[in-house]
């Protein structure tokens, strides 16, 4: 075939290739993290995208090459050519973007992506009606073919295990963009080898596309897809701003619901916390009673003399250590337990006879931290008891509290050596 490749031209399409992939595989990444509608949106305007690409660059690169004879499309045989590269585009991206994405599944979007570069590059031909008829080298034609399925294959892959990995953006993009830009132009260009012309061969003169005016609708689709692509990238960026706009805000106001309601050395819901649980408990509701609870009030007696002879960060250590858990694993749920003061607990337990808070008693007595071993000595922890029933002791949150406070009584202490009060006498004071 008489022609010779123009070195600058090659550099300007290859180059021009990068970006228009770049920008095709950042819209088509887009479908791995949509579903329903949004992805069915995301599917046609990436295979449009992908399929303008291609036509673009088919262009490019057939200009890169200088025929000694004047080139001139077919528009109804392009125009087919775009719409088939569409779809076989969109079916390349569906699977790509599969939720159960494989092997398999790259295998066979590769085979539809490669089948639709080969597509439009023989329809563009096709489009060109030369007259006579060309013949295609079989060697050149099979390596375009391998060209154009093995490197876009792996450009999709690559792009889309990235865009799951990093759906907010980011990861590897500009490899895929390289190595899909290869796979069109060396498909295109090998193409353009496997093309055997007869001595006078010349386009069909009825053809309505050629002309200088051609680098026209290929700087449109170009600069259509880099426009979209530049456009959506600054939409994400702004909503990525807003994401982490609203996340700040959310975590501050985490921050102060969780110093407002949540003692911050223990982790335990505060006395604040407490107030609003038992409000809620004690709300009447479509004119039925509440359901009968306990409050369970756990005192150290001895802190601030424990605190004096151990340190304040000491007896931090045994509530956040010993005591919290302790407390937790006799509670129903964890979030009955509550941090009432900085020496004390009150737990809120579900309604039952005098044998099952005898148990509940025992179990917090056998539970919590008798002494505390020192270097040389020990120190005692003298807890007291005290709780109070709804409704028979106390409708509100003031009575009840109030009565478990009043009517502690000593859980024993260790350290002194003394037995505590018996649970039934817990429970004949409270």
């Amino acid at each position: 075939m008489g022609g010779s490749f123009d070195t600058a031209l090659l550099i300007v399409s290859f180059a021009m290739a990068v970006i228009a992939s770049y920008s095709a595989l950042d819209l088509g990444a887009r479908i791995a993290v949509l579903d329903g509608r949004r992805r069915r949106y995301w599917l046609v305007l990436g295979g449009t995208a992908l399929a303008t690409a291609f036509w673009s660059l088919h262009v490019l690169c057939f200009n890169a090459f200088h025929f000694e004879v004047r080139l001139s499309y077919d528009w109804r045989i392009t125009l087919l050519a775009w719409i088939a590269v569409s779809l076989l585009s969109a079916a390349a991206l569906h699977l790509f973007a599969s939720p159960r994405a494989g092997l398999r599944r790259e295998l066979e979007g590769s085979l539809a992506l490669g089948l639709g570069l080969v597509v439009m590059q023989r329809l563009s031909i096709l489009s060109l009606r030369f007259s006579p008829v060309p013949d295609f080298a079989a060697g050149w034609s099979l390596l375009s073919l391998g060209i154009a399925i093995a490197l876009p294959g792996a450009a999709m892959a690559l792009r889309f295990q990235a865009a799951r990995r990093h759906p907010q953006g980011g990861g590897l993009q500009l490899v895929p963009a390289i190595l899909l830009a290869a796979g069109i132009c060396g498909c295109y260009w090998c193409g353009i080898a496997a093309l055997h012309l007869a001595p006078g061969t010349h386009s069909a003169i009825d053809n309505l596309l050629g002309g200088d005016w051609m680098g026209l609708p290929v700087a449109f689709g170009l600069s259509t897809i880099v426009a979209a692509s530049l456009s959506l990238s600054l939409i994400d960026a702004r909503r990525g701003e807003k994401n982490r706009r609203i996340s700040g805000e959310l975590a501050r106001a985490d921050r102060v619901r969780r110093l407002t309601y949540f003692d911050e050395t223990t982790g335990l819901p505060n006395r604040a916390s407490f107030n609003a649980s038992l409000l809620k408990r004690l709300n009447i509701a479509d004119g039925r009673m509440p359901a009968p609870f306990t409050l369970i009030h756990v005192e150290l007696n001895n802190s601030a003399t424990v605190a004096e002879k151990i340190g304040s960060e000491s007896l931090t250590t045994v509530w956040t250590e010993k005591v919290v858990p302790a407390m937790k694993a006799v509670a129903a749920e964890p979030d009955t337990v509550f941090r009432f003061s900085a020496s004390s607990m009150m737990l809120i337990v579900a309604d039952v006879d005098d044998a099952g808070l005898q148990a509940t008693a025992d179990a917090i007595r056998n539970a919590l931290p008798k002494q505390l071993d020192l270097k040389g000595s020990s120190e005692g922890f003298a807890w007291g008891l005290g709780c109070a029933r709804f409704p028979t002791q106390g409708t509100s949150t003031q009575s009840l509290v109030q009565t478990a406070i009043s009517q502690k009584v000593s859980a024993g202490s260790a350290g002194t050596g003394r037995s505590g009060a018996s649970t039934s006498a817990m429970l004949t004071l409270a």
